[in-house]
């Protein structure tokens, strides 16, 4: 398939390790995890054909690798599969894809302890699929690949509020197998969205069920590229309303103000704007230790005023049923 951006996006679909040969004798690299994100944003504009949203919609296999230790410790392993020496890394030995003596200890990759991994195989919901390390990582932060091979640090935070969590109150788990009995290099795999988009990487190279994409090399750097210009052009458009805030169908529009009619109460647009997360030193933690925590809902002095008033009528109507309920029972004692 051709998309709108011009670039070939060929599915290989079948056994992993068979197309994995394919791929590279076509001259072309498997598209990683960030790629597969970045064009499930860009499917969501209406520039986008029908075909392209079916093909991004379906599950993919990522070029990026989970190499395995049987201490638990795993790597996530960018464009494992484009290596020029991928295939004297190991070979395959009932049906996994087992490393050679030393290749783990060698390979280049973001090492994850066995701690980390005891954190994973669970669903997330928004705030822990922006803060999770490894979704970080697929994402390409700059963080863990660098400045020159780094995407748009916002991308994540538009695929999980635009795509995911807008469709979804929990989803886009990460889901490992046991540690293995030897070293081995595993496929990872996106979900579709109907299935959460959840990322699993217990996917052996003898699947017979792989979906690949393959892509030019220089396809990759362009979309790069353009992870900057789709994240800014989107930071000036209001955010979807998640899934979880279980909206009403009807929109009140006031003036040049939109406010969403909600069980919980009218929220205003511009308030849901302003609640956007980032996943940058500033918000996270874990690429920052020394960042101050910033909560999600910041209210304002007008909010917090409108809250104390909206406390104190309550307080009084509750005093007012007391006195009432007071005055009948004396009544009822009279008599």
């Amino acid at each position: 398939m051709r998309n709108r951006f011009g670039v070939e996006e060929k599915l290989y679909e079948g056994n992993v390790y068979a197309n994995l040969k394919r791929i590279n004798k076509d001259g072309l690299i498997v598209a990683p995890v960030a790629y597969g994100l970045q064009r499930r944003v860009e499917c969501l504009d209406m520039e986008s054909s029908e075909e392209e949203r079916s093909f991004w919609n379906g599950y993919f296999f990522s070029g990026d690798g989970i190499a395995e230790h049987p201490d638990g410790s795993f790597k996530i392993v960018f464009d494992a599969f484009a290596h020029p020496e991928f295939k004297q890394w190991g070979k395959m030995q009932k049906r996994e894809f087992v490393f050679n003596e030393g290749v783990y200890e060698r390979l280049q990759g973001v090492f994850c302890t066995l701690e980390q991994r005891r954190r994973l195989n669970k669903d997330f919901i928004l705030e822990d699929a922006l803060v999770s390390l490894e979704w970080n990582m697929f994402a390409r932060h700059q963080s863990f690949v660098g400045a020159e091979k780094a995407w748009e640090s916002r991308l994540l935070n538009e695929y999980t509020r635009r795509v995911v969590f807008s469709q979804f109150e929990n989803a886009m788990g990460i889901y490992l197998s046991a540690a293995p009995e030897k070293q081995r290099l595993r496929a990872a795999c996106v979900y579709r969205l109907g299935d959460w988009s959840l990322f699993v990487g217990w996917c052996s190279l003898d699947s017979d069920y792989g979906r690949l994409v393959g892509i030019a090399p220089e396809a990759l750097e362009a979309a790069r590229q353009r992870s900057f210009e789709l994240c800014e052009r989107l930071s000036k458009t209001a955010y979807p309303i998640l899934k979880r805030d279980e909206v009403n169908e009807a929109i009140t529009r006031t003036g040049n103000s939109e406010t969403l009619n909600t069980r919980n109460g009218n929220t205003d647009l511009a308030f849901l704007k302003k609640q956007e997360i980032v996943a940058t030193p500033t918000y996270c933690s874990f690429l920052d230790s020394n960042a101050p925590f910033i909560p999600l809902d910041i209210p304002t002095e007008e909010e917090v005023a409108q809250r104390n008033s909206e406390a104190a009528a309550r307080e009084n109507e509750n005093k007012a049923w007391k006195e009432k309920s007071w005055s009948l029972n004396r009544g009822e004692n009279d008599s």
